[in-house]
């Protein structure tokens, strides 16, 4: 199947033919400036950060050819879509450091998370109450009922977002037993036990929100149209926008599916910034125990991916006074999420790229095998109004496997 059409071919030659005829591979001569306001940029500590920025995305733009290896480019591939992903981790020297060093990107991220109030501390004495009803749990001296009785007396005298992390902690306990339990190996138990009751507390407490494990709604008929969970806000009855985009893998995954999700979760968040004019979105992705955040939030000409923290959630209940180590991490991100709301910009055009990794099979019948070639799928346009999700209109870029698909074989 061709990656762009619905068109079938039976033979790797054959598809490629069409592919070289039928569809855009990239126009050279297509302007990517951003009709933004020029009179406005974005400082870091005296740098033009956006000026550094457009710099490290036209050279990217010009030399595209290049940048076909999604797991060595992709800050490369999301600068096509005038985003700046900046890592925690920021020594990988993945940007040029002509353009942008390690130490810019720290500081960076701190000056991004301090503008955000993110970093937040929960008072002692709650940390203490926790770990008092945790402990009393773990030893056996409550069961599980009271327990949770417990956390729920405390977290109604609590306020919003205290609250949420209370709640978010007694939603794990059902799942919390002394039991010697296999490896998780179902996306379905990850996301029901562990990650859903999580993340509808801390997101979705409000009656206007609501979490969904969107890789089980029919209504998506095509399955890279949609995320594995997202958190929805309605107003009036009616969806409103959607500020929480997440993706969910067991640990056993191979760093290429991961990494696809990734890339996809920037161009969720992406998509739902321009078309719901969000201020910000935040995206999760969680491999096995371990979830890691993001928030996407706009600079003057580009939009800011940024990795906040990463929490790794007690598997049973012995492990359960691990989460204590995360209750700051807990309450920082509820309290993020309550100031995100729709702002009334106006919105302006910015180049916008999407990618998808898929296997295409041929059969040979005579020799009665079936092997498996890779397509990489690259577009570039330019528009003013995106769709609810990202298009699936690709175009095809390449049709050589990437260097770590034969890593990985």
């Amino acid at each position: 199947m061709c990656p762009s059409c619905i068109d079938l071919f039976d033979e790797k030659p054959a598809l490629e033919q069409h592919v070289n005829e039928q569809h855009l591979v990239f126009d050279a001569q297509h302007s990517f400036s951003v009709a933004d306001d020029t009179n406005s940029e974005w400082t870091v500590s005296d740098l033009n950060m956006t000026r550094k920025f457009n710099e490290f995305r036209d050279d990217v733009i010009k030399n595209s050819h290049k940048y076909t290896n999604l797991d060595q480019f992709f800050h490369q591939l999301l600068a096509m879509s005038s985003i700046l992903f900046i890592q925690r981790r920021n020594f990988y020297n993945n940007i040029p450091e002509h353009i942008m060093d390690p130490q810019i990107q720290q500081n960076t991220r701190t000056v991004l998370l301090n503008e955000l109030n993110f970093r937040r501390t929960l008072q002692p004495g709650d940390h203490e109450a926790i770990k008092a009803i945790l402990t009393e749990y773990r030893d056996d001296i409550k069961d599980m009922l009271d327990v949770r009785i417990d956390l729920l007396t405390m977290a109604k005298a609590k306020p919003e977002p205290e609250r949420n992390v209370l709640l978010a902690i007694e939603g794990l306990i059902p799942t919390l037993k002394d039991l010697d339990l296999p490896c998780l190996s179902s996306e379905n138990h990850l996301t029901a036990g562990y990650i859903h009751p999580v993340i509808q507390h801390l997101f979705a407490h409000n009656p206007s929100h609501i979490a969904q494990c969107a890789n089980i709604l029919p209504r998506f008929e095509n399955a890279d149209k949609r995320p594995d969970y997202f958190v929805q806000k309605f107003e009036h009855y009616q969806y409103a926008s959607t500020f929480c985009f997440g993706e969910i893998k067991v640990d056993t995954a191979n760093d290429i599916s991961c990494l696809n999700d990734f890339y996809r979760l920037a161009l969720f968040a992406k998509t739902e910034m321009d078309t719901s004019h969000m201020n910000a979105v935040i995206c999760f992705q969680t491999i096995g125990l371990s979830t890691t955040f993001y928030i996407m939030t706009r600079k003057p000409n580009m939009l800011v991916f940024v990795e906040l923290v990463t929490i790794v959630l007690p598997s049973n209940k012995p492990s359960i006074m691990s989460i204590l180590g995360y209750l700051d991490d807990l309450y920082s991100l509820a309290t993020l999420h309550m100031s995100l709301e729709s702002t009334c910009q106006t919105s302006f055009q910015i180049p916008y790229l999407t990618i998808r990794i898929r296997p295409i099979h041929y059969q040979n019948v005579a020799a009665k095998t079936t092997c498996v070639s890779w397509c990489h799928c690259i577009k570039v346009k330019t528009i003013n109004s995106l769709p609810p999700m990202p298009s699936t209109d690709f175009t095809a870029q390449a049709l050589v496997p990437p260097t770590w698909l034969a890593r990985s074989s």
